[in-house]
């Protein structure tokens, strides 16, 4: 394995320390690290197996005794906002097939970095918070249209994220629900991506796989650091982690006009 695998199983680890403790994250920094080193549609497809089960296991992570109770629980609160998610991330992949990787990346970017400064700006009291409705057509826009930007760029943390602050204060459920919504997105992937599987050899199937298990330890770490955060602080790390992939997804966006144009 050379420097440049070795660098993304650094950065997987990292992303998978972060996803633990706050739910979300590694996709979106998985996705750009690969999409340096292949075209954006096969590093989504690389994407799908390990995010699968970091999923799996935030969603398992915790003390709770009734787990499925939880799980199930969540379901039926947030049904419209995990159900839209497949549904959006169904028509993402569409785009991610369609459309020119700058302009998706662009996109969200953009998105990325308004709501990691208004958030954080906001808890600084600087400004007023967003405005944002939690009656069931709102959850039902923000699960369709974080499932599109999911299926298309694997961002699809931001939006879910700005709907579940303003839901609730409850980082378990944060992290929980957050994860129920890109579970559904990565089987929806996964389905719709199968022939970019085929494309992968010998070497890039062992990367996949030591990433996958790079990710499953590291996401436990983070998982049993969790408890030890403080809600403030819980909020600036995430804050701080989509400010900077905001940064990173638009250097793709430089990236993929760059290559495209040449």
């Amino acid at each position: 394995m050379d420097s440049i695998y070795i660098t993304q199983v650094l950065i997987f680890a990292v992303a998978a320390t972060l996803h633990g403790i706050t739910g979300m994250g590694f996709p979106m920094v998985g996705t750009t690290s690969l999409s340096f080193i292949m075209p954006l549609p096969q590093a989504i497809a690389m994407m799908i197996l390990p995010s699968l089960v970091m999923n799996i296991m935030v969603l398992l992570a915790g003390k709770t005794p009734h787990l499925w109770q939880e799980l199930w629980a969540y379901c039926r609160q947030y049904w419209r906002l995990i159900v839209m998610s497949a549904v959006g991330s169904a028509v993402g992949v569409w785009l991610l097939l369609w459309l020119p990787a700058q302009y998706v990346y662009a996109m969200m970017a953009l998105l990325t970095f308004y709501y990691a400064i208004h958030g954080y700006a906001q808890l600084n009291h600087w400004v007023k918070p967003l405005a944002i409705p939690t009656h069931g057509g709102s959850m039902l826009f923000f699960g369709f249209v974080s499932g599109v930007a999911g299926g298309a760029s694997n961002a699809m943390s931001p939006l879910v994220l700005m709907y579940l602050f303003a839901h609730t204060q409850n980082k378990h459920e944060i992290a929980k629900v957050s994860n129920l919504c890109y579970l559904v997105g990565k089987v929806v992937q996964l389905l719709l991506l199968q022939k970019h599987f085929a494309h992968f050899d010998a070497n890039a199937t062992q990367i996949m796989v030591w990433l996958t298990v790079v990710s499953v330890f590291f996401v436990y770490v983070g998982a049993k650091c969790r408890d030890k955060l403080g809600q403030v602080f819980f909020k600036k790390l995430i804050y701080f982690i989509l400010l900077i992939l905001s940064l990173k997804i638009a250097h793709s966006a430089f990236q993929a006009a760059f290559f495209t144009n040449s």
